[in-house]
């Protein structure tokens, strides 16, 4: 296992790691996977230019969630596909506070849109220059409300088996 060590650096303020301290002191505390998942968005979602923090976990598909899945026709194999299991943002704009695991992103098939791209081919995706019109954007109205201009997207794995995703929009 390698071991991450954490050195404050010029942009990295006292301040900074003490809230990554408490925040991992709290995960240790949390006594069930969608209660860490939660804790993690929550801290991540309310960052200072963080717009939107969501963890999607990979699922085995289940016909009957498959038939009503907007995503139905571009699923290529309705075997697996990612689930929302926790998220949270608020809009810059209106003040609105995003929390909800159900609606048009509570899925996506592999391989599609920016989460299934991740998903599916285990490496992380960063984009700094965020524009509304790029092939990926599943929402470009969303984008260019709220100024999006970043995406950074991780895949969870364990044992090099992609468990799900951790997405961050800022």
């Amino acid at each position: 296992m390698q071991e991450i060590t954490v050195q404050p650096s010029e942009e990295t303020s006292l301040q900074d790691l003490a809230a990554v301290h408490g925040l991992l002191l709290r995960m240790a505390q949390c006594h069930s996977l969608d209660q860490l998942f939660s804790l993690v968005t929550d801290h991540l979602g309310r960052l200072h230019d963080t717009a939107l923090c969501r963890i999607w976990l990979m699922e085995q598909a289940d016909p009957q969630r498959c038939a009503t899945c907007r995503h139905f026709y571009d699923c290529p194999e309705h075997r697996r596909c990612l689930r929302l299991a926790a998220g949270y943002g608020q809009s810059r704009v209106s003040g609105e506070t995003w929390t909800a695991l159900d609606g048009r992103h509570q899925r996506f098939p592999l391989g599609r849109g920016k989460v299934g791209l991740i998903a599916a081919s285990g490496e992380a995706f960063h984009v700094d220059a965020v524009s509304p019109d790029m092939p990926w954007v599943s929402d470009p109205a969303w984008i260019a409300r709220e100024g999006i201009s970043t995406f950074l997207g991780q895949p969870l794995t364990h044992k090099g088996e992609v468990l799900g995703v951790l997405a961050l929009f800022s």
